[in-house]
């Protein structure tokens, strides 16, 4: 639901802090990449092992004149040796009482 309405406001940075806090990495992914953030984009999708987004993303950066994909790859290489996927913790529900 949180998702539908940050969609419908139309903010990447709700849509953004919607996708961490339901643990949706593909949406995360896909905001990075509308918003021109692609090395981000690519190194979120390999951090959570996307492949099908990891191979866009790959061609959309060799496309790119903006971005060197050598330097993008190698970054993500340094990260990745030292980082895990960002999953939040699992919601508290509260019993009524």
């Amino acid at each position: 639901m949180q998702a539908v309405a940050a969609s419908a406001a139309g903010d990447p940075t709700l849509r953004f802090n919607s996708a961490i806090l339901n643990a949706d990495a593909e949406e995360r992914v896909r905001t990075l990449m509308e918003t021109g953030q692609l090395p981000l984009a690519y190194m979120t999708a390999r951090a959570h092992n996307l492949s099908d987004m990891v191979e866009y993303i790959e061609s959309e950066i060799m496309d790119s004149e903006t971005h060197d994909f050598a330097q993008i790859a190698d970054e993500t290489e340094k990260f990745l040796a030292r980082s895990k996927a960002l999953v939040p913790c699992r919601p508290l529900h509260l019993a009524e009482g």
